[in-house]
């Protein structure tokens, strides 16, 4: 009898673990292994899933294979770049693949960040992150599907300020759509 139930254990276990699989439902290890790296394999564009995340670290899944996948920043592009002066160089850049976008500077110990907002000039979000001697020098992504983005950078110390680059929607076919 103890046998029987030890086997009905690890069934219900296996069977549990199909089921789970089957319905895409993450455990909680696979899900902190997973949250910043990836997306579920279907989608090629994520769009608002890649809100906040890192365009060099997250992957886009594709071909229903676990191993096959992309990094946003693979097929950057620069839509637009302005240059600061003292403030520095600031790019907007953006995957035509995940349709997001990003900013990008050359310097360090600055605020960098991008803002989206729709059409009618509503704000919907804001990612920003502070940039150090550390080496990575870009803000996480936003959806540019079909937002307006701009990038901007703010220094801090003996010269102050904020530069930013000019509100654009993402190319649809290569061309980009600037927007005061």
């Amino acid at each position: 009898m103890h046998q029987t139930a030890k086997r009905l254990a690890s069934m219900t276990i296996v069977l549990a673990a199909g089921i789970t699989a089957g319905l895409g439902i993450t455990t909680a290890t696979e899900a902190v292994a997973n949250t910043r790296t990836s997306v579920p394999p279907a989608s090629m564009a994520c769009r608002a899933s890649c809100d906040y995340r890192d365009p060099s670290s997250y992957r886009i899944y594709h071909s229903g294979c676990s191993t096959c996948y992309h990094y946003c920043n693979d097929d950057e592009r620069i839509l637009t770049t302005t240059d600061g002066g003292a403030l520095g160089n600031i790019e907007l850049r953006y995957s035509p693949r995940c349709r997001t976008a990003w900013a990008r500077t050359g310097f360090s110990q600055v605020n960098i960040r991008i803002d989206s907002r729709d059409r009618n000039g509503n704000h919907r979000a804001t990612a920003s992150s502070m940039v150090g001697d550390h080496g990575f020098n870009w803000s996480p992504m936003l959806d540019g599907t079909r937002f307006m983005v701009r990038a901007c950078v703010s220094i801090f110390g003996p010269v102050t300020g904020q530069t930013c680059t000019k509100r654009m929607a993402l190319p649809r076919e290569g061309l980009a759509e600037p927007h005061g």
